[in-house]
């Protein structure tokens, strides 16, 4: 990768692009239309979120996302209809 920030093959650029993704992805745990399928989008993204640890994110990045992935998570299975005392699905 080149050093230059402003270079399409830069780390920034990588991690912004992976930085976007995971926004995304978590966005879309919103809109799952069930609580298996939002279980299993939950784990995917925490499995996704912990790759890009230490390599891509720091640890505090990792903390905020945690809680990102957790209250979409308590927040969409309450909508279809879930009680859920934990922060997991």
């Amino acid at each position: 990768m080149s050093n230059a920030p402003t270079s399409p093959n830069s780390f920034e650029h990588s991690r912004l692009a992976d930085l976007i993704a995971m926004h995304q992805a978590i966005a879309a745990l919103g809109q799952v239309t069930d609580l298996a399928a939002g279980q299993a989008q939950q784990a995917a993204l925490y499995a996704r979120l912990e790759a890009l640890h230490p390599t891509l994110i720091s640890v505090e990045e990792r903390g905020a996302f945690n809680l990102l992935i957790g209250s979409m998570a308590v927040v969409r299975a309450e909508t279809l209809g879930a009680r859920s005392t934990s922060p997991h699905m």
